[in-house]
């Protein structure tokens, strides 16, 4: 996962004893480079990342973890199964933008419409709705 997307973040202490775990989406890939191919050495995660409520996580994308994670044929070759824990600690720009986008839309539909008075209060006065992208505090309009 963090080959194609390289905002992500892997914990990278020292591993312990605990075993790493993969969901059903992520089972079969390899947790460095997303390999399908030749699952060899079993992935080793630290006792920080193995403990309380991350206890049997997915080290890719943190749902349920189903089975045991294992590094491809090449990352062990690659000595990349050394580099410490491979667990993902942080969401990525793309996860953290979709849960900003689903809270605007969400505060859109909640949103009353804000309606303003154009003229003086006599005759030629009229009510008139502002759109909702151009609403902002203490805007004037002419």
């Amino acid at each position: 996962m963090s080959r194609h997307h390289p905002d992500l973040v892997m914990c990278r202490k020292q591993p312990g004893i605990a075993i790493g775990r993969v969901c059903d989406k992520c089972d079969g890939k390899c947790p460095v480079c997303d390999s399908y191919v030749r699952p060899t050495t079993l992935v080793r995660i630290c006792d920080e990342c193995s403990f309380g409520n991350y206890q049997n996580k997915c080290v890719v994308c943190g749902g349920e973890g189903i089975s045991d994670a294992f590094y491809c044929f090449e990352c062990t070759r690659l000595e990349k199964d050394r580099d410490g824990c491979p667990k993902i600690i942080n969401l990525g720009s793309s996860r953290t933008d979709l849960f900003y986008q689903k809270n605007q839309s969400a505060s859109e539909l909640l949103t009353p419409p804000l309606y303003i008075i154009h003229g003086n209060l006599g005759s030629e006065a009229r009510i008139v709705q502002v759109p909702q992208t151009s609403q902002a505090p203490f805007q004037r309009f002419g």
